[in-house]
């Protein structure tokens, strides 16, 4: 299946409500699938604060 592999920088622009991230990733969505690497999850989640 083709795709867009998004980047974690997308991805945390989008989580702090960018609306620039926001709108990339609906456009995009609509054209193909979004993929997510591992690599993007683990950055996430080391990020985090709780």
């Amino acid at each position: 299946m083709k795709g867009y592999c998004i980047d974690s920088d997308i991805l945390i622009d989008y989580l702090r409500g960018q609306s620039k991230a926001r709108d990339f990733l609906l456009t995009s969505s609509k054209e193909k699938a979004l993929w997510i690497s591992i690599v993007s999850v683990v950055e996430i989640y080391s990020g985090l604060r709780f």
